[in-house]
């Protein structure tokens, strides 16, 4: 008792207890943000609830309410606090659900006053310490005392908030606010005031908060104060709301129907147009809105007002320096104007395409008494002063409209000697002036809308910009011009990138190499019907812009060949079908090599063939090197080869200096067959070299191949994997967000993955089901030298984690203890492990005799090397090794794994880490990746 009023009647030594204890803080000392993602608990709007009355024992409405973020994962705490004033939490342990949690407390207070409850929190082994007050207050009050204004409170965007008191201190409130706002009465900054915080939303236009006060029997105390989102005002037309700054500018779309007028001139930087239909009064109050500006050109319908309706009027407002930019029925004040529209004044920019104005693109009512002279309206067609569409019974002054009829001509062939050409337009008296012509071209305009064009000599082609004006407003027209007649190899086009060459035939894609640092696009699809001649060094652009090219034949007896021999410039969004090709030597069907440049969205079918005894051979790409780029590439071929090195899509990456080389996003289908004694094969990529740690990268691409050796060779085939072959440096090409679902027959070395891989995370194994007899997911039948069969990889040198390997049988046809088959990983070079990894429905096979059969592994075929150590591997059900007749150990080395009992998405996320960004849980119940494979548009 002499404690509690000592602390009571010394308000000093209670506040350095206070700044010792901290209002919320773990009890070493470290705090943290919100954003830093860990338990937090705001001490501001934590309280004790309930009425708490001198010598009267606490009720079930009397609680801690904690107010919290970021719970942790088990949803836990542990609470207590210490009797003070005899008021007291038992230590209990509560579930931290949604944002705040009533912690039940207990006790009968002893005196009135003022205390500091010091309570205790517990989360995963740490503690958390804040002080809350308790207010306890006299039995005998007859009335509640609330000082709260009622005045209309203005300025509400955002958090806004009043300051009152209340006696008795532990009065309760029953808030209700009107939609839009968020209320809550707090603890103020000393024992003896409260403050009411309120959240507007950014609809939130005006409303009501209404407060109860309540306490014990006493009658309660209701005040209703109306909140205002504007500055002055109440919207009506003899007062209407007050817009003092572009956030209450910007609340005008949240109510419509009201009357509005700028207090203040405004800054209107990065509006969005509002939309529905305004049918109230906007009064600018010969105020300024400064810098109105939109900038998205892809985007229709754009102007301040989507609509006004027939009641409403837009006036006396000045548009100072705006700038709109948009597609199609663009303006400044509306895109359709039923009402009126009257002195308006405006400087600076509209542009769009098609209906662009200066006040109202589609006018029903009146645009009166403007000037916006000083505002420039540009756009493709229909261009207006005022109005881009005048309506019957409309009403808009010394309006221009310009309009481009569709016998304008668009190009001009045949300007090998002067000619004069008419582009006729109206309005009639309209002018137009010449903004630029190519080099060796001149433009003159004259009388009648016409333009004389003179030719010197080196003229080809080139583009004429034309501005079409009358006033302040202009279409900015670009006409193609060429010297040559109509025909030939190109379609039209300079070879820029503006302007690049159009092809349409086989002989336009020849002329490519009459030209290859220009631009190409093809306009249209053709097959080419003749043997193909390489085209070498092209440091161009290509876009098919997604046309199919078929029938490409290659019989290449040099290195390095394809479609392009080197390409060093952009191959994009072009579909080469049913290819016939074949090589003597290193060779890629698109690229022999591709050298810093970019492949993108391309889909190649048909058949390679490959009678090269030594190295290099893609699907797509022979070799990549010098940081180049192959992503969105679709492949189905039939791939045949008696050399190493290949790959579905790319046979050899090179990773440069610095930089990395990019595969990603892209599919290949179809089949590879060996008939050469080779390594170093895959369904993506087939062989990786240099010594650039993560020079390379392959992401979220996926393989369908069902990759085999003819039967004369096929023991000795090996460094196979489904995505990548091998490397030659550990870690120079991470593998990631991969999957494998075709199937793999060779000799050694051998992973669903990789077949000598480095870096694998978040890859993914999915076979036809455990214990297939024809299918098996892998099957080797060498005897094994440097690493059997693995689910991820035949050897894997870095690090393995956050794999799946499912539905799977892997079967091997010789196994040592050295060598041998394991879910995950066969063997480990350098300081290769496996961890956070699971295997599940997965047939292991190895040879039917003991000792062999038990060299079979559910995880790991052997310990990690050097550094690393395996860990947080587990299998599920249905993981079975026919031949294996010891039992399964969880042992050190991880070489079976744990077995997981519970495989639900919790499991993957919290013991594996799996990042559901990442991963989904799959119809089968277990991970799948969201995102692997091709995304492109075919």
């Amino acid at each position: 008792m002499k404690s509690i009023s000592f602390i009571k009647n010394f308000p000093v030594l209670a506040l350095l207890l206070l700044v010792l204890i901290g209002s919320c803080k773990k009890d070493n000392d470290r705090y943290y943000s919100v954003s830093d993602g860990r338990f937090q608990i705001y001490s501001e709007k934590s309280r004790i609830t309930g009425n708490v009355v001198e010598n009267m024992s606490l009720t079930e409405a009397n609680k801690f309410n904690m107010v919290f973020v970021n719970p942790p994962k088990n949803n836990e705490a542990i609470v207590s606090a210490e009797e003070v004033n005899g008021v007291y939490i038992e230590e209990q342990k509560i579930l931290l659900t949604g944002t705040a949690v009533d912690v039940p407390i207990k006790g009968k207070p002893k005196y009135e006053g003022v205390f500091t409850m010091i309570i205790k929190v517990k989360i995963d082994g740490e503690s958390y310490v804040l002080n809350t007050k308790l207010f306890v207050d006299k039995p005998n009050v007859s009335a509640i005392t609330l000082d709260l204004s009622e005045d209309v409170l203005y300025n509400a965007v955002g958090e806004v908030s009043r300051t009152f008191t209340v006696y008795p201190r532990s009065t309760e409130f029953e808030i209700t606010a009107s939609a839009g706002l968020t209320a809550s009465i707090e603890n103020g900054a000393d024992d003896d005031h409260k403050v009411l915080k309120l959240l507007a939303t950014d609809e939130f236009v005006m409303g009501d908060v209404v407060i109860k006060a309540k306490f014990l029997q006493v009658p309660e105390v209701v005040k209703t104060i109306k909140v205002v989102a504007f500055s002055n005002g109440d919207g009506t037309t003899s007062k209407p709301y007050e817009i003092s700054d572009f956030a209450r500018l910007n609340k005008v779309r949240y109510g419509l129907a009201y009357n509005y007028k700028l207090s203040s001139d405004i800054a209107g930087a990065g509006f969005s147009p509002i939309s529905g239909v305004f049918t109230g009064t906007l009064d600018g109050n010969t105020k300024k809105i400064s810098g109105l500006t939109f900038n998205n050109a892809t985007t229709d319908n754009v102007a301040l007002f989507n609509e006004l309706g027939t009641s409403a009027t837009v006036k006396n407002v000045e548009f100072v320096n705006a700038a709109i930019t948009a597609q199609n029925n663009v303006a400044l004040v509306a895109v359709t104007n039923r009402g009126t529209i009257d002195n308006i004044k405006a400087s600076g920019t509209v542009k769009g395409k098609q209906y662009v104005a200066g006040v109202a693109v589609n006018n029903f009512g009146k645009v009166t008494n403007g000037d916006v002279t000083a505002l420039a309206v540009s756009g493709d067609n229909y261009v207006a002063t005022l109005a881009a569409k005048e309506n019957t019974g409309s009403v808009q002054t010394n309006n221009t409209i310009l309009n481009i009829p569709n016998t304008f001509p668009a190009i001009v062939y045949g300007i090998n000697t002067v000619t004069t050409t008419t582009f006729s337009f109206s309005p009639s008296d309209a002018i137009i002036e010449v903004k630029s012509a190519p080099a060796n071209l001149t433009a003159t305009p004259i009388a009648g809308q016409k333009v004389t064009f003179t030719p010197a000599t080196g003229f080809i082609s080139g583009d004429v910009l034309l501005n079409l004006k009358k006033g302040n407003v202009v279409i900015a027209k670009t006409i193609k011009v060429y010297a040559k007649q109509e025909g030939s190899a190109f379609d039209g086009g300079d070879g820029t990138i503006g302007n690049p060459y159009l092809i349409s035939s086989e002989d336009g894609l020849i002329a490519i190499a009459q030209g290859m640092d220009k631009n190409y696009k093809v306009v249209t699809d053709f097959a080419l019907t003749k043997p193909w001649v390489p085209i070498t060094n092209f440091s161009g652009t290509l876009d098919g812009s997604g046309h199919k090219i078929t029938g490409l034949t290659i019989n290449s007896t040099t290195a390095n060949e394809g479609l392009f021999a080197t390409v060093t410039g952009t191959i994009k969004n072009i579909q080469l079908l049913n290819v016939n090709c074949n090589a003597t030597l290193a060779f890629g069907t698109l690229a022999g090599k591709l050298v810093g440049g970019t492949i993108q969205n391309v889909k190649i079918t048909g058949d390679v063939t490959s009678t090269n005894g030594g190295d290099i051979l893609g699907g797509v790409v022979g070799e990549m090197s010098a940081v180049a780029r192959l992503t969105q590439v679709y492949t189905n071929l039939n791939i045949k080869a008696a050399c190493g090195m290949v790959g579905g899509l790319v046979g050899r990456l090179t990773t440069a200096s610095s930089g990395i080389s990019e595969i990603s996003n892209s599919t290949a289908t179809g089949t590879i067959e060996i008939s050469g004694s080779k390594n170093r094969i895959a369904g993506i990529l087939g062989r990786a070299e240099g010594t650039n740690i993560g020079g390379g990268i392959i992401k979220n691409c996926k393989s369908s191949v069902n990759i085999s050796a003819t039967t004369a060779i096929i023991a000795t085939v090996n460094g196979v994997g489904g995505i990548f072959g091998a490397d030659q440096n550990a870690g120079i090409v991470p593998i990631d967000q991969c999957m494998f679902d075709g199937t793999i027959s060779c000799g050694f070395s051998v992973g669903g993955i990789a077949g000598v891989g480095s870096s694998i995370t978040n890859c993914l194994v999915e076979g036809a089901g455990a214990g297939q007899t024809t299918t098996a997911t892998i099957r080797a039948v060498g005897t094994p030298a440097t690493g059997n069969i693995g689910g991820i990889a035949g050897t894997n040198k870095v690090k393995l984690e956050n794999c799946v390997v499912k539905n799977a049988t892997l079967r091997a046809s010789i196994t040592t203890a050295a060598m041998p088959v394991a879910g995950l990983s066969s063997t480990y070079q350098n300081s290769g492990y496996s961890a956070n990894s699971f295997v599940v429905s997965t047939s292991l096979e190895g040879s039917n005799t003991v000792p062999n059969a038990n060299s079979v592994f559910r995880i790991s075929g052997t310990a990690a090397n050097g550094t690393g150590a395996n860990k947080k591997n587990y299998v599920g059900s249905g993981v079975v090794t026919p031949f294996r007749d010891v039992p399964f150990v969880e042992d050190a080395a991880g070489l079976d794994g744990l077995t997981a009992t519970v495989t639900n998405q919790a499991f993957f996320e919290s013991t594996l880490g799996f990042d559901f960004s990442i991963w989904k849980i799959g119809t089968d119940g277990y991970p799948t990746l969201r995102n692997v494979g091709y995304n492109g548009t075919y």
